[in-house]
């Protein structure tokens, strides 16, 4: 195969043609999506009678969306993999405005095309293939230029792993050479092999989503908030090694009653945010990278700096504590002790070794344990290995054995809805100096403000059903990142003040 054949004919750019009133919001949707071609630039357009009336300015905005035929909407050329052209105005969430939007092409050099020049990865696979066998690389088909097209061009890097998004291996013109690397073929080592050299890992890894349903290996207990269907342990079933060794495959037993030989050896990665880092096992546990802005949030929020200047200093709870998502960001902010529930017991390994990392210190404590040993006053991570169904009696037990911090704050981070926890949230925030409920719920973009009272009324409830009551409100719903179309992944802030018992009639 000829290096020359990496050179071809332009292919074609997108110019979005914008009346001059939207240009500001069309250029901040492009630049937040950093499809906003700089180097091109805005120009106006002066031929009114083609691009509007002459009492209106038309602005061209280049963008660095490419497309195949400008006139078929219904083309997927395979660059850039996140964007097609009848998706752009979903993608910047301009479909209000897309009917006053017309659009045009032009002719991209193929000096600014070739993705390889700015791209690490695509340089490494673009080397890797080209060392390839002759053969092996013809029975393929396609050229060099097409066989790179199908690789993605967006990828994570989780020390020491590269994870690369599925779109691009199930796509139908890709198919031959997915199959190929998808199939472990002891040919295509060699090629993973340089790849993961060129961008300084050890292990490749394909992304897929976290599924909601359970499989037959799911014969694990329920927490609070699931159902017997539901994949509560969010364990990646269909992530895809293709380069190194992940550790021992999951099974019934290696999923609920893992040994150390299991933790061990399977191969664990990390990251680091906010200067806090968090480390699992790609096999068997989930990371949500779009948390970051809740963990941040969490981090520098009011009332979390507020409690943790008490004089006795505070308490927090996570009745779904994963592998320390927001547990962290508690003890980073200066929070005294974390008290934790979790099920799932990669998830426990995780947030143990996590904390260790950060400094941290860490106790897990059983059901019958808590009653009898004195926890550690040194603990500042307290987990409890077991469903939050138990949570208000660990806590009844903890604090008669412990000197605990009151209980200011209570996450729920539960999805889709973490409101089957909410009754016990509200019955343990300290009732002399009341404190917050984070709850988090999937929610449509337009029903955020009528659940806001809706979640108010039902915290009032749970109060009712424990005998208290108090002042409830909520102080504020944070919108964390976008779930599903339509749908946005919320945190309600609820404040419950001081409570006391309700008169017995």
């Amino acid at each position: 195969m000829e290096k020359e054949e990496i050179k071809g004919a332009p292919v074609e750019g997108v110019e979005l043609i914008v009346p001059q009133r939207h240009v500001k919001r069309v250029k901040t949707a492009l630049e937040q999506r950093k499809l906003l071609n700089k180097k091109k630039g805005i120009a106006q357009l002066y031929d009114a009678k083609t691009w509007g009336s002459v009492n209106e300015q038309y602005m061209s905005i280049p963008t660095t969306m490419i497309i195949g035929v400008i006139d078929n909407l219904e083309d997927q050329n395979p660059i850039p993999p996140e964007v097609t052209y009848k998706y752009t105005f979903e993608l910047l969430s301009l479909e209000d405005i897309k009917g006053e939007i017309t659009a045009k092409s032009y002719d991209v050099p193929p000096e600014d095309y070739e993705p390889w020049r700015r791209n690490p990865f695509l340089k490494a696979v673009k080397e890797s293939l080209e060392a390839l066998p002759p053969e092996l690389l013809e029975s393929l088909g396609g050229s060099l230029n097409v066989l790179i097209s199908d690789f993605p061009t967006t990828y994570t890097i989780y020390r020491p792993m590269l994870l690369l998004p599925r779109n691009r291996f199930t796509s139908s013109y890709g198919s031959t050479l997915s199959h190929a690397l998808l199939l472990h073929s002891p040919d295509f080592q060699p090629f993973w092999e340089r790849v993961a050299a060129a961008v300084g890992v050890t292990h490749i890894a394909i992304n897929a989503g976290i599924p909601l349903q359970a499989t037959p290996l799911d014969t694990v207990p329920q927490n609070v908030g699931g159902t017997p269907i539901e994949n509560v342990f969010r364990s990646p079933r269909d992530l895809t090694p293709v380069y190194g060794f992940f550790g021992p495959p999951p099974s019934a037993q290696t999923l609920s009653a893992p040994s150390t030989t299991d933790f061990d050896t399977a191969l664990w990665v990390t990251s680091t945010q906010n200067g806090i880092q968090q480390t699992w096992a790609p096999l068997y546990t989930m990371f949500s990278r779009g948390n970051i802005r809740e963990k941040t949030r969490l981090l520098n929020l009011p009332s979390v700096n507020t409690s943790v200047e008490e004089p006795r200093g505070c308490t927090a709870v996570d009745l779904y504590a994963g592998i320390g998502y927001f547990v962290f960001s508690y003890k980073k902010a200066g929070v005294s002790k974390v008290l934790c529930w979790e099920l799932n017991p990669w998830s426990i390994e995780g947030l143990q070794r996590g904390a260790k990392l950060n400094g941290w210190r860490t106790k897990v404590v059983k059901s019958d344990s808590v009653r009898s040993q004195p926890l550690s006053e040194s603990a500042d991570v307290i987990i409890f290995p077991h469903s939050n169904e138990y949570a208000l009696d660990d806590l009844a037990q903890t604090r008669r054995i412990t000197d605990l911090p009151p209980v200011r704050h209570v996450n729920c981070g539960f999805l889709p809805s973490s409101k089957l926890s909410w009754g016990n949230a509200v019955s343990m925030l300290d009732r002399e100096f009341g404190g917050w409920i984070h709850a988090h719920e999937n929610v449509g973009v337009n029903d955020i403000e009528k659940r806001k009272a809706e979640v108010v009324t039902e915290m009032e409830g749970h109060l009712d059903f424990a005998g208290l009551r108090g002042e409830v409100r909520c102080e504020h719903a944070e919108k964390v990142k976008t779930y599903a179309p339509g749908v946005f992944h919320v945190v309600f802030d609820i404040w419950i003040g001081r409570t006391e018992s309700l008169p017995i009639s």
